[in-house]
């Protein structure tokens, strides 16, 4: 309990940062998608550790692939494995694949056991070494491109079951309060402006599903304010978890 609300207030703490801060006072022009070195950057001496919203969004998915009988799945932009793993061991999965453009995140996650492929989700070419699966996740991930919905189309046509993804939701309050009160744009970058091409709230993210012609989806809201993130999660969860069942 005395540890949940030391989280709670850290974390309030750095909202509250974003209200008016920027991460970084400088920015260096040239490649800002060198992820060995982003990974480092961000992650550093935790690379390989499960972060508090990777652990929620473990928790979601090992849930759903679960329930569904998912026993092949692919993580689209893994990182280091952090959450495949944990899916891995809660669910028994037979297959789990990793798939990142770090060298050095994908050998982290071949240390867990898990199976590795060399993808940058930045190049469609790339995308056709994407595995058959029962599931595949994308996590914090199609906010990072711009063909967002090219990469999901070919994650759900290669999945069985369906397709799991993650970002932000532009519609936080602190994002919104961010923009009214400073006249600063929703601020969802650590490294570089460059992180976050594509931005959803939850009306926008409804309508995105829709005009796809998805139509089997759940949108999970999670992470943001306790208790006001149940009442009303377009306003007060940070972020969206969507299943996309066939």
């Amino acid at each position: 309990m005395l540890k949940e609300l030391k989280y709670t207030l850290w974390n309030t703490k750095q909202w509250f940062k974003k209200l008016y801060a920027y991460p970084q006072d400088y920015i260096v022009s040239g490649p800002h998608f060198d992820y060995d070195a982003y990974w480092q950057e961000k992650r550093g001496k935790y690379l390989g550790q499960l972060g508090r919203w990777q652990s929620k969004r473990a928790d979601l998915a090992a849930a759903i692939i679960s329930v569904h009988g998912g026993k092949i799945v692919n993580d689209v932009g893994s990182g280091a494995g952090e959450v495949l793993e944990v899916i891995k061991n809660k669910v028994g999965l037979e297959s789990a694949v990793a798939y990142d453009s770090s060298l050095s995140a994908l050998a982290t996650a071949r240390s867990k056991g898990l199976t590795t492929e060399l993808l940058d989700v930045n190049k469609a070419s790339d995308w056709e070494i994407i595995k058959p699966a029962d599931f595949t996740i994308l996590f914090e991930i199609l906010e990072h491109i711009a063909n967002s919905e090219s990469l999901l189309k070919v994650a759900y046509d290669r999945s069985r079951l369906g397709v799991l993804f993650s970002f932000p939701n532009t519609g936080f309050v602190i994002h919104r309060c961010r923009l009214f009160f400073f006249g600063k744009f929703p601020l969802q970058w650590t490294i570089n402006p460059a992180e976050h091409l594509r931005f959803w709230t939850k009306r926008d993210l409804i309508w995105w599903l829709n005009a796809q012609g998805y139509k089997k989806y759940t949108v999970h809201y999670y992470v943001g304010v306790p208790f006001l993130k149940k009442i009303w999660p377009a306003m007060f969860a940070a972020g969206f978890l969507v299943e996309i069942l066939k």
